[in-house]
């Protein structure tokens, strides 16, 4: 009803029947004004339905609780609705909000339950979020932890695709915001930095990368200030999607020094890295396999990362940690780095078998003309940690300005492939007429954990067969099938990707899985 009668009494509903634990209430168009309603007393109802006919926005006043059954809530117009009084789940459930903003401010108990959220709207939590359970998110609406209050120290977060956003901080003795962290297929994670302090963000469990297009992770420190971000373990199953970090000076300072306007992510517990174990500053030092970095804070990524206690994770040194040249019958394991910025194909041929740790190929030139790479010949190229990065900055692709590998075979060491790129390029419609990542040879050896690839636009062609046993993943942008054969010798999933099939190139007897995308 149209009035501000506490919301247990019978003149505050039009039938005035006060409704109960079976009952979905709604507010449509016979509220005409925004209100603000005191509970009354504490209440339980199956859900709340805001209707799209109800023109304002209203605020659930503070002083009780409020249980939601199955029904959940349900918003719709673009408007802001506040709930001072505290939220209580009775059991699973979802909260849609198509626009706007939802402000849980009073509390929210989740009784142990999982409570999803959906919607485009954001769901802006100014409380704190008791009860254990999780917390997911599967819209595409941001979810914000906003003010000192705001956090779910016991509850395990997962983002679908979503974002999540700490936008204030009191630093690590307040506690965690957040039990365990899941980003999943295109999540993303912003953490902001204060001014009139440093700023220590805490997840007290593990980060965990789930499957799906690349995940992104931006710590935002204030230019007079240090800003941090600590995890207690980083999980990455085989299968999952990649992950950039990026932040102002990521890793360029130690972690005691609080440098001002710099980033820092630390781990408890340190992660597992693939490569030679060089030593930090040599370019055989390890890799974090599927974590690539940059320490501009709105980079798009610069290359591969690693880890160590000091510093937390970092990307690679582009001067220190990379070498400049692949090197015919090298058995070193460097990490390497071939760049381009000339307006010519960049060509190294392989004559022998050649072995080094990750390869980073970044295109960048003066002009979108013929600045494409390749590498070819009749030698086998081996990477140590099964990992490639290439960067393709064009506005268009084709055949003369892609980066080509084209040698003997790819052999990835018994890892897991993992194929990322970054860069312009059409991703759909059949409409591009290159990639930025092209691989026309064979690629073999992967101990059964499968191929994944991600990033942009990565093309398999030229007639060799590939020889690797396990999945192929396509985690986000385009995978374009287009060799003279069957491009792929196992299963297909694709996952935050589109794929193009251009001709018979998935064998008869391969499932194909579609999980988004």
């Amino acid at each position: 009803a149209n009035n501000t009668d506490a919301l247990n009494l019978p003149t505050s509903w039009i039938n005035g029947v006060v409704p109960g634990t079976n009952d979905i209430v709604q507010w449509d168009y016979n509220v005409t004004s925004g209100q603000t309603y005191s509970l009354g007393t504490n209440l339980a109802w199956q859900g709340i339905v805001v209707a799209s006919t109800c023109s304002n926005g209203f605020t659930l006043g503070s002083g009780y609780t409020l249980t939601l059954g199955s029904a959940g809530l349900v918003i719709v117009p673009n408007k802001s609705f506040t709930f001072s009084c505290t939220l209580a789940l009775a059991c699973d459930q979802t909260w849609s909000v198509a626009n706007n903003t939802s402000i849980p401010q009073g509390g929210v108990n989740l009784n142990g339950y999982t409570l999803s959220l959906s919607g485009g709207g954001a769901k802006q939590f100014k409380c704190t979020v008791t009860g254990g359970g999780q917390l997911v998110n599967l819209g595409s609406g941001a979810i914000k932890f906003t003010n000192a209050g705001a956090a779910a120290p016991a509850t395990d977060v997962v983002l679908n695709g979503a974002n999540l956003t700490f936008e204030t901080s009191t630093g690590l003795a307040a506690g965690p915001r957040t039990q365990s962290l899941t980003l999943n297929n295109g999540a993303s994670l912003s953490l902001g930095g204060r001014s009139s302090a440093n700023t220590i963000e805490t997840n007290a469990n593990a980060l965990t990368l789930g499957p799906g297009a690349t995940s992104s992770l931006t710590i935002a420190p204030n230019a007079a200030k240090n800003a941090q971000f600590y995890s207690g373990s980083f999980q990455r199953a085989t299968g999952s999607g990649t992950l950039l970090v990026v932040g102002n000076n990521l890793g360029s300072y130690s972690l005691a020094s609080l440098t001002a306007n710099s980033a820092n992510l630390v781990l408890g517990t340190a992660p597992a890295l693939l490569g030679a174990g060089g030593a930090a500053g040599s370019t055989a030092c390890s890799v974090l396999p599927g974590v690539y970095g940059d320490t501009n804070g709105s980079g798009g990524g610069m290359g591969f990362t690693t880890y160590d206690t000091t510093y937390g994770l970092r990307p690679l040194n582009l001067a220190a940690e990379y070498a400049a040249t692949l090197t015919s019958g090298q058995s070193q394991l460097d990490n390497v780095r071939l760049t381009n910025s000339a307006n010519v194909v960049l060509t190294n041929t392989l004559t022998a078998a050649t072995t080094i740790n990750a390869l980073s190929l970044v295109a960048d030139p003066a002009f979108d003309l013929t600045h494409g790479m390749r590498i070819d010949g009749p030698g086998v190229l081996k990477l140590n940690s099964g990992q490639i990065y290439a960067a393709l900055n064009a506005s268009s692709t084709s055949a003369v300005n892609s980066i080509t590998l084209d040698c003997a075979a790819l052999d990835v060491n018994g890892q897991e492939g993992m194929f990322f790129t970054r860069g312009m390029g059409a991703q759909g419609g059949g409409s591009h007429s290159g990639a930025a990542l092209d691989i026309a040879c064979s690629i073999t050896n992967d101990g059964g954990l499968g191929v994944t690839f991600s990033g942009n636009v990565i093309k398999l062609s030229g007639s060799a067969t590939n020889r690797y046993t396990g999945d192929t993943r396509g985690a986000g942008g385009l995978l374009w099938l287009a060799k003279n054969g069957t491009s792929l010798p196992g299963n297909l999933v694709a996952c935050g990707a589109s794929v193009q099939n251009t001709g018979n190139q998935v064998a008869d007897n391969c499932d194909v899985t579609v999980t988004s995308g």
